[in-house]
């Protein structure tokens, strides 16, 4: 417990609210500094405080007061969600509009973002926060500047900094493996379970390629709009190690199936209703085996 309590609360050991440049109350999120190797590498404008990461630290606080209402300590649960709620409300703060999220530098300087990061962890941990205009603003952006036809590139073509940070996994022209599971996740998360279906069976072509990689690229004459060809990327090296096709198991367990057990005990949790049907076998839940099923807008957990 207390290790969980040091996750959710390690922001405050790097912010540096209350310096020169950074007195106003939304400095009290966490600053990763400006060394772009402490985030995206090659992204030269990610740096200082970004909406992703401090969305994270909101989930982290309010997930660790669910174990501490769960231990009876009702009054550190209760402190919790209060300082998750209002970080939450100091992330909403860097909300650039139009789906797009800005980083904060120090001087009250703010630099719009246009990369997966935001999309997904913001959409995955707190689309509660979120308006529903919001919510369709950011599916919008992450459609017609992120999503193409068979993958997506982690970092819109119309970034300012997109010219300098083009590397196959966290640049324009591909992503990490593991960012197209996240935008589906995020894309249920935030109410558009079909949008999140269609593109999770979009990208099923690239699984013919074999073994999975780090990253996929966008190569040949089509690289700069929805019809460019994917690959395991070429350009630099790859760390085949990296790969992440368990998120692609778990975002149909969890966005889909409704398979998510939580600290209260329930293993399924709302799910919208989509267009799929699947089962999974000997899930084993509370000392038991289950099957379970997806069909007809309702999840189910059959004993075995």
């Amino acid at each position: 417990m207390e290790h969980l309590y040091d996750f959710a609360y390690n922001w405050e050991k790097i912010s540096i609210y209350g310096q020169a440049g950074v007195t106003d109350d939304t400095y009290k999120l966490a600053d990763f500094g400006s060394d772009p190797w402490n985030l995206l590498e090659c992204v030269p404008t990610y740096i200082h405080i970004v909406p992703s990461f401090n969305a994270e630290y909101v989930w982290m606080m309010r997930e660790t007061a669910k174990f501490y209402k769960h231990e009876g300590n009702t009054d550190k649960a209760k402190q919790l969600n209060a300082d998750a709620e209002d970080m939450a409300q100091r992330v909403l703060k860097l909300y650039a509009g139009n789906g797009v999220w800005n980083a904060l530098y120090p001087n009250g300087k703010k630099v719009p973002i246009r990369h997966v990061l935001d999309f997904m962890y913001v959409g995955k941990y707190m689309s509660p926060d979120l308006s529903p205009d919001m919510r369709k603003a950011m599916v919008n952006f992450a459609e017609s500047e992120l999503i193409t036809d068979k993958w997506m590139r982690a970092q819109s073509i119309q970034d300012i900094a997109a010219k300098a940070s083009d590397r196959p996994d966290h640049g324009p022209l591909g992503a990490y493996d593991g960012w197209p599971p996240g935008t589906i996740d995020a894309l249920a998360q935030l109410g558009y379970a079909d949008k999140a279906l269609a593109f999770y069976k979009s990208v099923l072509p690239v699984t013919a390629e074999g073994n999975w990689s780090q990253s996929h690229e966008l190569w040949g004459d089509n690289k700069f709009n929805k019809k460019g060809r994917v690959r395991i990327d070429e350009r630099g090296w790859n760390s085949r190690d990296a790969i992440a096709g368990v998120d692609f198991s778990q975002v149909i367990l969890k966005a889909f199936m409704g398979y998510y057990p939580g600290i209260d005990g329930k293993a399924l949790q709302p799910v919208q209703k989509a267009a799929f049907a699947g089962a999974m076998y000997h899930v084993l839940f509370g000392g038991k085996y289950y099957t379970v099923t997806y069909s007809d807008g309702k999840s189910r957990m059959i004993a075995e």
